[in-house]
């Protein structure tokens, strides 16, 4: 056996070994978020999480990836920004997030041949050159374009595979000259329509973990309201999504429970002029929130006379309501319920969006505690109160 293939046998062994005893904690991080805080690494507490997931990188051509409105000297500061995260966070992987809702170039990229071939020799390059430690894959969506919100084809579903072989290929490459493990994932749709739109099982066996958004099941785009990130299903719920039933969905289709990681959020979703039958819940409203509702304006309405809170015990979902606004959200509550389910399902972790949505550390730190307690017996950053 040549060297460099003994070399490669044992960085997949080491990764399966490290996936195997290891939970992940994943979170997406907004890079124009963090340019508020000129990049500095004491805002981010990187020794409670696994993996950043750097977004967003886009795609540019049809073939190259780039972040808008960053020139060369942005992007130095920002990955020396990286540079000192890692350093003062051993252990810590930071990650390339390609794509995100309503990033187009995907299709038309991934459909030929050589522009495959042109975007995964810039993927590779970006990782040389910044020294990260894996990709991930954010097309919202294949062959459905998101609604029609980005260009999308038929062939989708093949070219999507074809895409992270050719990924998995080249990281694998870069691995034999460097002697590290990159790992490549996907974000995915956590509802039936999106398994029909990849193909699950031969996706399954190409990636290293797939980040299941088991989020946004309400929104502006529902015609009533409801919890946004249920872990189970209620029997009162007409859609009949939950967090639950996105994990079932993908293990049935192929994908090994050690590399599914549940993606939770760290935002609220909300409506006005709901209608008072039922606390507000599964009710019809005026008027959506489109915007994302962080978590630190959500314990302002905690703390707002009049905003009652409520348990769905059957959906294991807090939510509230003044008898117009109505909200969906994650709680410390919610979120204990939901790690202690990946615990119990062999699931590869836990990801959420997006780390300054949670502007105090509170998710995040129950996250950590519960998953990882004995790590968070001696953990010393106790930055909760960090302006982000």
């Amino acid at each position: 056996m040549r060297p460099k293939s003994l070399i490669l046998i044992l960085l997949l062994l080491t990764g399966l070994l490290y996936a195997g005893k290891n939970y992940r904690i994943t979170g997406y991080l907004a890079v124009w978020k963090w340019e508020e805080h000129r990049w500095s690494p004491d805002v981010v507490e990187g020794n409670r999480l696994t993996d950043i997931n750097l977004s967003s990188v886009l795609i540019k051509n049809e073939r190259v990836i780039y972040m808008e409105n960053y020139d060369e000297n942005k992007l130095k500061n920002l990955f020396s920004g990286v540079r000192k995260l890692k350093e003062m966070s051993p252990g810590l992987r930071v990650n390339l997030s390609v794509g995100g809702w309503g990033a187009d170039g995907f299709s038309d990229m991934a459909y030929y041949p050589e522009n495959r071939a042109y975007f995964v020799k810039s993927v590779v390059n970006w990782m040389r050159k910044y020294d990260l430690d894996g990709v991930d894959i954010d097309w919202e969506y294949p062959v459905d374009g998101g609604g029609g919100t980005i260009k999308s084809r038929p062939e989708d579903r093949e070219d999507f595979t074809l895409l992270m072989k050719d990924l998995r290929a080249a990281l694998n490459r870069l691995s034999l000259s460097t002697g590290k493990k990159y790992t490549l994932s996907f974000a995915a749709g956590a509802f039936e329509e999106y398994l029909q739109w990849i193909e699950p099982g031969k996706l399954a066996g190409v990636v290293d973990f797939v980040n299941l958004m088991a989020y946004d099941f309400y929104g502006e785009w529902t015609d009533i309201t409801g919890h946004h990130a249920n872990l189970k299903h209620s029997p009162y719920d007409p859609y009949g999504r939950s967090a639950e039933r996105a994990v079932n969905l993908f293990l049935e289709a192929g994908f090994p429970a050690r590399k599914i990681v549940l993606g939770v959020p760290f935002y609220g979703r909300g409506w006005k002029g709901v209608v008072q039958e039922n606390n507000g819940l599964y009710q019809p409203y005026r008027e959506a929130i489109s915007n994302e509702i962080n978590y630190s304006k959500i314990r302002e309405f905690q703390a707002k006379n009049g905003m009652k809170k409520f348990w769905d015990s059957a959906a294991r979902a807090p939510y509230m309501y003044d008898g117009d606004l109505w909200i969906s959200y994650e709680s410390p509550r919610s979120l204990k319920l939901k790690v202690k389910f990946v615990k119990n399902r062999g699931l590869g972790g836990i990801m959420f969006w997006e780390y300054f949505l949670d502007p105090t550390g509170e998710l995040l730190k129950t996250i950590f505690q519960v998953l990882c307690p004995e790590k968070a017996m001696k953990d010393k950053f106790i930055h909760l109160n960090h302006p982000r």
